[in-house]
């Protein structure tokens, strides 16, 4: 016999996953509002027609549907990701099943600022909350510095929610099986697991310092050979012409004057990678380059060797290019491992840690399935 109750709380959790209303889905059944409305109170149930066409919109089996699974056991928490470029809100549950997960911009408080950061993590954190599940606790896992105060204010805000807050780097750690982690997204920043179970920071300098294999530094190699080309020092004419598509200005010089911020310059990465794979030799000379100074701080990390977790935008897009390369000025002994999952996972492991809550493989499974099928 089919559990009414958890059919309900079924059609609303696969409802509010897809970030459907009721109107919403009742225009994609074909089916009137205030049907749903009579399915999600239960007073009435859908007949075998619509049971299938509602399988279908949601994207779920009828025997998922009708199957009885009590969700009322679960606890829900949030893990945020707060990157430089993009910041990723996972709402969930210590089963591992994710009930909603979105990117917000990027939330690194030493290049945007606090008052901006924290309106980026309050509107996250407020739309995760509208589903009205209480939320057990909050881990961030963040770029950047100013954590402290980030954390004051949040607390004020939030004063009965537990929030832990920590560096991203902790997310890596935590999104596979490794002895460290190597950063490379706008900025770069490696973390290493130590005996006592703690964690240990290195690099992380900031762009104005150099941060090797950044997007940042990607992104500011491929402007200048873009500009010095236009100035008659002809270092790549497929930078210099990939450059001029890409910002449609009359000038390189007009169109890279305006670019101030650090993630827009981070942007103009693929360029590099574009004219790699089109064989611009200044474009493999630059990659080299970034490896070789990379490949200095990989061998202070783990000087002998061992397993590290490559996170990051350039290394989950480009490291099919990158890690080959830096695989040749590393030791012997080095293993590049690409996670399965993104960092957002390492944060929601990372919130029921604090919680004492087991992120075992089931854990896993449910929360990487749940995953794929999310479209951002």
């Amino acid at each position: 016999m089919v559990d009414k109750q958890n059919f309900i709380e079924k059609i609303r959790f696969y409802r509010n996953k897809l970030g459907m209303t009721q109107a919403e889905l009742a225009e994609k059944m074909h089916v009137s509002f205030q049907a749903i409305s009579s399915w999600e109170c239960g007073n009435t149930l859908p007949d075998l027609d619509n049971l299938c066409e509602l399988s279908s919109v949601l994207g779920v089996p009828v025997d998922t549907l009708l199957r009885n699974q009590n969700f009322s056991d679960e606890q829900s928490f949030i893990g945020i990701d707060g990157g430089g470029t993009s910041t990723e809100f996972a709402l969930f549950t210590n089963k591992g099943r994710i009930l909603k997960c979105f990117k917000l911009p990027g939330t690194n408080a030493s290049n945007v600022g606090v008052s901006y950061v924290l309106s980026i993590f309050c509107q996250g954190i407020d739309c995760c909350l509208s589903t009205g599940r209480p939320v057990k606790g909050i881990f961030m896992g963040c770029a950047g510095g100013l954590l402290d105060e980030v954390y004051k204010k949040l607390s004020e805000i939030y004063p009965d929610i537990p929030i832990h807050i920590d560096s991203d780097g902790v997310n890596a750690l935590l999104s596979a099986d490794g002895d460290a982690a190597m950063i490379c997204g706008t900025g770069m920043v490696f973390f290493r697991h130590e005996p006592n179970g703690s964690y240990k920071k290195f690099a992380g300098w900031g762009h104005e310092f150099g941060d090797y294999g950044s997007a940042y530094n990607y992104g500011r190699e491929a402007i200048c050979a873009a500009r010095a080309y236009e100035d008659g020092v002809k270092l790549s004419s497929l930078i210099y012409s990939i450059m001029k598509e890409n910002l449609g200005a009359q000038t390189i010089k007009a169109g890279t004057n305006e670019l101030k911020d650090v993630s827009e310059i981070a942007g103009k990465a693929y360029i590099i990678f574009e004219a790699y794979k089109q064989n611009d030799p200044y474009a493999e000379e630059i990659i080299h380059s970034e490896m070789k100074r990379l490949a200095r701080v990989v061998q202070s990390v783990c000087p002998k060797g061992g397993r590290i977790i490559a996170c990051g935008g350039i290394n989950q897009h480009y490291g099919n290019i990158t890690l080959p390369i830096l695989k040749q000025y590393v030791s012997e002994n080095t293993e590049f491992i690409l996670p399965a999952l993104p960092p957002i996972y390492g944060a929601c492991r990372a919130a029921c840690r604090y919680f004492d809550i087991p992120t075992d493989e089931g854990f896993f499974k449910t929360f990487s399935s749940d995953y794929r099928k999310i479209t951002f």
